[in-house]
């Protein structure tokens, strides 16, 4: 049987505005069936799963879409690019929505077989003791060796901060690297403003020492013009000359 829905649109109805055409009811009803109820389109026989693994304590993987005709090593080796852990290493248990076990999964078995619907979770346990995700080596990364250095070993380096504080407070005893920048700034506010230590606004304005500075532009203004200040506000010239 072949569905051929009427795509003109019905007699007497208005385009919509942009010269699109009203969706007619066979076409709002195609759109409802893909989009489904939650706005995505998901076939019959697909199931929503969230997976949670036995290594990986504080990692949740939700909603993996899977096809119910997949037997479980399929979706295993499917889930291995999701956690890691390899088909043949892992055990899968399905759990309900409550976290309370439906089934241990075999391989042989499709999806279907254990009948999930979507919410259930798909619980890995790593049979691997080798696993790189086992002992929480993916999550705590309290477990990697950082960099250490001694006392001994950092007071015989020259450049570090500790010696650079330790000379300005020999100098200036109330010496404190906001008070450096501050000065800093001062003597050069132009640089201070292009490296983003003080607002560019903040930076003041060089001194003008020329005479006739803006006489070209002062000589087209003549008492009783309008004008707009600084901040939008108009009014009107009272003054011209040199103040």
């Amino acid at each position: 049987m072949t569905f051929a829905p009427d795509l003109s649109a019905a007699p007497g109805m208005q385009p919509m505005p942009g010269g699109k055409k009203p969706m007619t009811g066979d076409m709002s009803a195609i759109k409802d069936y893909v989009l489904g109820q939650d706005g995505r389109a998901q076939a019959e026989s697909t199931v929503l799963l969230h997976v949670s693994h036995s290594n990986l304590m504080k990692t949740f993987f939700q909603e993996i879409r899977l096809d119910m005709h997949m037997t479980i090593e399929r979706v295993k080796h499917k889930l291995e690019f999701h956690t890691g852990t390899s088909a043949v290493s892992c055990q899968l248990y399905l759990l309900d929505e409550n976290g309370q076990t439906m089934s241990e999964c075999d391989d042989s078995r499709k999806l279907g077989y254990y009948s999930p619907y979507d919410g259930c979770r798909l619980h890995i346990v790593d049979l691997d003791p080798n696993s790189c995700s086992a002992g929480g080596w993916l999550e705590d990364t309290s477990l990697v060796k950082k960099y250490e250095i001694s006392e001994e070993a950092y007071n015989k380096r020259e450049n570090t901060y500790r010696n650079f504080r330790a000379k300005k407070l020999a100098e200036d005893p109330t010496w404190t690297y906001q008070k450096d920048m501050a000065e800093r700034a001062a003597k050069n506010p132009q640089a201070a403003a292009a490296a983003g230590l003080m607002p560019a606004a903040a930076a003041p304005k060089p001194k003008v020492e020329d005479e006739e500075y803006l006489a070209e532009e002062a000589a087209k203004i003549k008492v009783g013009d309008r004008c707009e200040a600084a901040g939008g506000r108009r009014g009107e010239v009272m003054f011209v000359g040199k103040a």
